[in-house]
């Protein structure tokens, strides 16, 4: 029976493991696996024993003090009733804004732009050939312009 090479994906789960297992944080599970994996990959076995050693070797070097002072912001909390009476009165400027430039760019019948051999609109609706718009259209060149 051969013996089949591991995959990336399992060497890269296995160095990550090897790390959660370094910091103690590894379920025994997943350490069962893990070991399983490293009696067949020797380039995980050599990678775990490279991070093992520079681990220790942190390890046993003395903390160092900063020569700043860290400060940390307090939190702002910001009630949700604000919140929901913000968006509230922005849906509300929203819909105000919105129906105040739909009044002002409302369509008269009468003046119309043809948009292409198959689609156009009438205002209420798609038709072929015409849309109709208040403002009369100007054509130059191969444009037109509103």
């Amino acid at each position: 029976m051969r013996l089949l090479r591991p995959s990336f994906h399992a060497c890269d789960n296995a160095r990550e493991q090897l790390s959660l297992q370094l910091d103690r944080e590894l379920p025994e599970l997943e350490r069962v696996r893990l070991d399983a994996h490293l009696e067949q990959c020797g380039a995980c076995r050599s990678f775990g024993a490279e991070i093992g050693a520079l681990t220790a070797t942190l390890r046993e070097w003395p903390l160092e003090e900063p020569r700043f002072t860290i400060s940390i912001p307090h939190r702002r909390l910001v009630s949700v009733r604000a919140l929901q009476a913000g968006a509230a009165a922005a849906a509300v400027a929203l819909v105000a804004g919105l129906s105040a430039v739909g009044g002002l760019t409302s369509r008269e019948a009468g003046t119309s732009l043809k948009l292409g051999p198959y689609v156009s609109d009438r205002g209420d609706e798609l038709i072929p050939g015409k849309v109709h718009f208040r403002i009369k259209p100007q054509h130059i060149g191969d444009r037109t312009a509103l």
